[in-house]
């Protein structure tokens, strides 16, 4: 593999000139570190996720439902140029609905899952206690266009459409649907 990249609520950047809270900041890498350089955190609060660079590297899409993006409570889709520091977000969702798994496709545009065609507020979270669950709420999948600002649906359908992803040739879409009745991959 050529290069290593990590991105958890931190990434790889170019290097630039320290600001002073950065300078002040503690160093995001421990010591003994051989394989991370120019490490940048991008997020600083809430819970952040499920972050992929654009075709270029120049880009990230991320969702989050951090209050100082997102006023709205529950997940919604975030853009960020990674030369742009301090970071500037680009809520990129319509901040309605619950939203996850966005991906940049080869042209630049992105999809992701959002529930927002059903309803405006947030679906009410599972009730288990003690373990993660990942509730199929009904998403539907979306495209974004960053050139056009403009959003449309997907192959729209009843149930659980989303953790969309392209193939390394860009010739397949493979998404987890619901449909025919049960919980399994679609490629189209």
């Amino acid at each position: 593999m050529r290069h290593l990249w990590a991105l958890a609520v931190v990434a790889c950047a170019q290097q630039r000139p320290a600001t002073p809270a950065q300078k002040a900041a503690p160093s995001l890498t421990y010591p003994g570190e051989k394989h991370l350089r120019h490490v940048r955190q991008l997020t600083f609060g809430g819970n952040n996720a499920e972050g992929y660079f654009d075709p270029t590297g120049e880009k990230i899409v991320f969702q989050s439902d951090w209050s100082e993006i997102n006023p709205q409570g529950c997940d919604q889709i975030f853009m960020l140029e990674l030369r742009d520091n301090p970071p500037r977000y680009r809520r990129i969702s319509t901040g309605k609905g619950r939203t996850t798994c966005s991906y940049f496709l080869r042209d630049g545009r992105i999809v992701y899952a959002s529930t927002h065609g059903v309803a405006d507020s947030c679906p009410r979270p599972p009730r288990l206690q003690g373990r993660y669950t990942w509730p199929l709420y009904e998403y539907d999948l979306y495209v974004y266009d960053p050139r056009t600002d403009s959003l449309t649906a997907f192959l729209p359908h009843k149930g659980y459409d989303a953790e969309a992803t392209l193939s390394p040739d860009g010739r397949y879409l493979i998404f987890t649907s619901q449909r025919g009745g049960r919980l399994g991959p679609v490629a189209v």
